[in-house]
C-alpha cells in the first residue's frame, strides 16, 4: 500500500526512519530534501515506537534527545515527537502514523494528533492498522 503512494504524480513520501527500520528519525542538515515542484509531502512514522527508548527507537538518537529535550534511555512520547517534528519543520501536508495495532498505540497516536494539530493545524494525520484482513484507516 505505501508503495503505490509512491507513484502518485506529486506526492513525495518520506518515513521517519528512511528505511533504518526505527519508527522515528531526527534529520542532520540536508539529510531530508524536498525535490522541488513536490505539491504534497507524506510523512510516514510508527506509533509502535512510543515508549522505547530513544537510543533503539529513532535513527540520529543524539540529536534526537538534542531536539526532544530526553535522554537516550528517556521513552520516546508522544510530546517528544511533536518537538522533534516542529524543530525540523517539515512541510507535510499529511502525516500517516502506522503500527496502531491496539488501544496503547491509539492512545499515543491520538496524542501525537492532538498535538499536531496544534503545532500545524493544516495538517491531516491519517492511522492505519494493517493488523487485520484490510487497512484500517481511521482520520484523527
Amino acid at each position: 500500500m505505501l508503495s503505490y503512494l509512491s507513484t502518485i504524480p506529486g506526492l513525495m513520501r518520506t518515513d521517519a526512519d528512511a528505511g533504518d527500520e526505527t519508527p522515528f528519525a531526527a534529520h542532520r542538515e540536508g539529510e531530508l530534501s524536498i525535490p522541488e515542484g513536490t505539491e504534497r509531502v507524506l510523512l510516514v512514522l510508527s506509533a509502535a515506537g512510543f515508549g522505547t527508548p530513544v537510543e533503539r527507537a529513532a535513527r540520529n538518537p543524539e540529536l534526537y534527545c538534542k531536539r526532544s529535550g530526553l535522554t537516550l534511555q528517556d521513552p520516546v512520547t508522544p510530546e517528544a515527537e511533536n518537538a522533534v517534528l516542529f524543530a525540523e519543520d517539515i512541510p507535510a501536508d499529511t502525516v500517516l502514523v502506522t503500527g496502531v495495532t491496539d488501544e496503547k498505540t491509539r492512545a499515543a497516536a491520538l496524542s501525537l494528533a492532538e498535538l499536531l494539530h496544534e503545532s500545524f493545524p493544516m495538517v491531516r494525520i491519517l492511522s492505519v492498522d494493517f493488523g487485520g484482513e484490510a487497512p484500517a484507516w481511521e482520520l484523527l
